[in-house]
């Protein structure tokens, strides 16, 4: 396999200004266990807890050999990816010459905005026509971070089966025409829908954000989102705030930190608890219904 390419943010902002419109499909951890046939799709987050499905298997198969050659379809992955990778996965790239794809790194959004370096992005996007696709609680995007034209409702489990997105795609490409920018966050759905519609969608920007945006909504759905690890200062400089307000913040924020971070113990404190709690109520009935006292 070639080494893994890391195409930057600067990169990507220079062909959103310039108009050079290209896809950006992330085959991430979810993806690529899909891909090579394992059972397990998620290891934690219930919003997204997937089983396995051959159904899925077959198209993450066919999507990948099918659309890997098309022109500014730019596939990426976590660089870290590849030492999961069992046999029998290397087995089935080689065989479909997938191996020696010309992957690039697909961390650049999450490591930026995790940097506090992401609003070179935001200004950009905010100069854009966009049309987002994912969970209902993007919405609140327009809110403070971008506006955007129309919106598509994806279900981040199951959108990958919900043949309506394409059709929905298209549609809007014949209301708003060829100039605009389809911001997706659809977990799965957006690997499938990306490949599937480049070709189609020629004259638009198909890229695929994956969970960037979820902490600008509230959600800290991933781990450096947490706040201890994500504070309000970092959000503040990924949306353009004044460095002086940044740096006033930064100060409250380390006076509040050692209460949040008690906050936090207790917090985790309280659910080692009510875990206990629930597994001695369900053992002790156990042992009721084996000496039939149970009512």
């Amino acid at each position: 396999m070639r080494e893994i390419k890391l195409l930057s943010l600067d990169w990507h902002v220079s062909r959103l200004r310039n108009r050079e419109y290209y896809s950006f499909v992330r085959w991430d951890h979810n993806p690529m266990n899909a891909l090579v046939f394992t059972s397990g799709l998620q290891k934690k987050g219930p919003a997204l807890r997937l089983k396995f499905s051959p159904e899925l298997n077959r198209k993450m198969q066919i999507a990948l050999s099918k659309y890997y050659e098309e022109k500014d379809l730019i596939f990426s992955c976590p660089g870290s990816i590849w030492q999961g990778i069992n046999s029998y996965g290397k087995a089935w790239m080689k065989k479909y010459n997938l191996w020696d794809i010309d992957w690039v790194e697909s961390t650049v959004f999450k490591g930026a905005s995790n940097n506090g370096t992401l609003f070179p992005l935001v200004k950009e996007l905010r100069r854009h026509k966009i049309i987002v696709i994912g969970p209902n609680f993007l919405k609140l995007l327009s809110g403070h971070v971008f506006k955007y034209i129309d919106f598509i409702e994806i279900h981040p489990r199951t959108g990958w089966n919900d043949f309506s997105i394409s059709k929905r795609i298209l549609s809007c490409k014949q209301k708003y025409g060829n100039g605009i920018l389809y911001a997706f966050s659809a977990g799965i759905g957006s690997c499938l829908s990306i490949c599937n519609l480049h070709r189609s969608m020629n004259g638009n920007f198909l890229i695929d954000f994956g969970s960037v945006w979820d902490n600008f909504c509230g959600r800290a759905t991933r781990g450096y989102m947490k706040p201890l690890k994500y504070p309000k200062s970092r959000l503040w400089r990924n949306l353009g705030k004044s460095e002086k307000e940044c740096l006033k913040q930064e100060q409250l924020e380390r006076i509040d930190r050692p209460r949040l971070v008690k906050e936090i113990q207790r917090q985790k404190l309280l659910k080692r608890k009510l875990q206990r709690r629930t597994h001695e109520k369900y053992k002790s009935a156990e042992v009721k219904m084996n000496v039939g006292g149970w009512k």
